[in-house]
C-alpha cells in the first residue's frame, strides 16, 4: 500500500509506501528541545525518569525538572526509517526536477503513533525529601548517643529516627522528583547538615540556642559581625556546642550561606 503527501505551498509531492512488517504498536514518542535532545543523547547520565507508586512521571536533567504527560493526537504519525529530505522541485511544474516525484525513492513508513509524551517545566517536588530530612535531626553528640540506644521492643531495623537511618546524598538524589542541582539548592536552603555521611536538619532548639550563644559571645568579644573568628568561636562553644555544629550555624546563617555548593560543604576533616 502507499499513500502521497503533498506540501501545497511548494507543490511538492513525496510518495509515502508502508514497510513490510509495518507496524501499528504502541510507540511512545516524546517531544523535547534541542539542548535536553543533546543532554539526553550525551549519556552522562544526567537525564532520568523518577516517580513510584501514585506519583507522576517526572524528568529531571542536571539542573531542571519537567513533568511527563501523555497528549493524544486526532491525527496519525508516521515513523519513517532514516532521513527524510523532500525536494522542493519534485512534482512542481517546469521544476526542473528530472521527471518529478517518478524519481524520488518512497518513503518507507515502519510504524505509525496516535499520541505522544510531552515535558512541562515543574518545580523540584521535595515534600519526600524534607520528610525524610526532619525524620531524624541532629541535636549533639549527647543526643545522639542516646539515639544509638534503641527503645524497649524497637527493632533496630525498623526506626526511623536512629541515625543509621537518615538518607545519604546519593539516595537522596536517586528518589527525589527533582534535578541534582536544584536538590543541592534545597538542602542549603533548608541548613541541612552532613552528619557521619547521612544527611538530617539540626534539632530546632538545638540550632537556635547555638546561634544565640554564637551572637552572645560576638557582643562579649566585640567581633564584628562580619568576620567572626570561626576558630575563637568554635574553642569558646567547645563545652556546648561540638565543632561541627559551630562552623555549620555560622556558615548557614551568614551571608556564605549563599555560596555555591562546593564552597559551603565543610571541608572534609
Amino acid at each position: 500500500d502507499c499513500c502521497r503527501s503533498s506540501h501545497r505551498s511548494s507543490n511538492s509531492m513525496t510518495t509515502l509506501a508502508f514497510a513490510e512488517g509495518f507496524s501499528d504498536a504502541a510507540y511512545r514518542l516524546i517531544e523535547m528541545d534541542e539542548p535536553l535532545l543533546q543532554e539526553l543523547l550525551s549519556d552522562g547520565g544526567s537525564v532520568c525518569i523518577k516517580g513510584c507508586g501514585e506519583d507522576e512521571a517526572v524528568l529531571t536533567t542536571h539542573d531542571a525538572s519537567y513533568v511527563v504527560r501523555l497528549a493524544d493526537s486526532s491525527n496519525s504519525m508516521l515513523l519513517v526509517r532514516g532521513g527524510v529530505e523532500v525536494s522542493s522541485t519534485a512534482g512542481s511544474p517546469g521544476g526542473g526536477g528530472g521527471g518529478g516525484e517518478e524519481n524520488q525513492p518512497p518513503l518507507a513508513v515502519a510504524a505509525r503513533a496516535h499520541e505522544h509524551l510531552e515535558l512541562v517545566r515543574c518545580a523540584p517536588r521535595l515534600g519526600d525529601v524534607r520528610r525524610r530530612l526532619c525524620a531524624c535531626p541532629y541535636g549533639g553528640r549527647e543526643a545522639e548517643e542516646a539515639l544509638d540506644e534503641p527503645a524497649v521492643g524497637e527493632e533496630e531495623a525498623l526506626a526511623p529516627s536512629r541515625p543509621d537511618a537518615r538518607p545519604t546524598l546519593s539516595s537522596l538524589e536517586a528518589a527525589a522528583q527533582c534535578s541534582p542541582l536544584e536538590l543541592r539548592a534545597a538542602l542549603q536552603r533548608w541548613r541541612a547538615v552532613e552528619v557521619a555521611g547521612r544527611w538530617c536538619c539540626l534539632d530546632p532548639q538545638y540550632e537556635a540556642d547555638c546561634v544565640e550563644c554564637l551572637l552572645a559571645l560576638a557582643v562579649e568579644q566585640e567581633w564584628p559581625l562580619h568576620a567572626v573568628p570561626v576558630p575563637a568561636a568554635v574553642e569558646a562553644l567547645a563545652a556546648q556546642f561540638d565543632e561541627a555544629t559551630v562552623r555549620h550555624c555560622l556558615r548557614s546563617h551568614s551571608t556564605a550561606a549563599a555560596a555555591p555548593w562546593e564552597e559551603w560543604l565543610p571541608p572534609p576533616p
